[in-house]
């Protein structure tokens, strides 16, 4: 109702806020060190729910891309070790076959 008579949202700021952020006692984020997790609490809710959101998605991107170069890790093992095998895709290579 304040924002449609463009007035202040009140529960953006004051006892209001530090009530909501109490119930909703959104965890501080994991790679945040000590120090900064101790801040984070006294962050208005708004900024607390914001922050948390943004770190859970870097911390899929990061995880999804830790895995994508660990599958290419293990794919250039195997090619290296088919190299030194001397074979590639089933095929002998010109020594194999002299």
């Amino acid at each position: 109702m304040h924002a449609s008579l463009g007035l202040a949202d009140p529960t953006l700021g004051g006892p209001a806020a530090d009530a909501m952020s109490a119930v909703a006692a959104i965890a501080p984020p994991r790679s945040w060190p000590g120090r900064f997790k101790e801040r984070f609490c006294a962050l208005p809710y708004d900024i607390q729910a914001y922050l948390a959101a943004h770190e859970t998605q870097r911390e899929r991107a990061l995880r999804r891309a830790q895995n994508e170069a660990a599958s290419a890790s293990r794919k250039l093992a195997a090619l290296e070790t088919q190299l030194k095998d001397g074979t590639t895709h089933g095929e002998a290579t010109a020594r194999d076959e002299t």
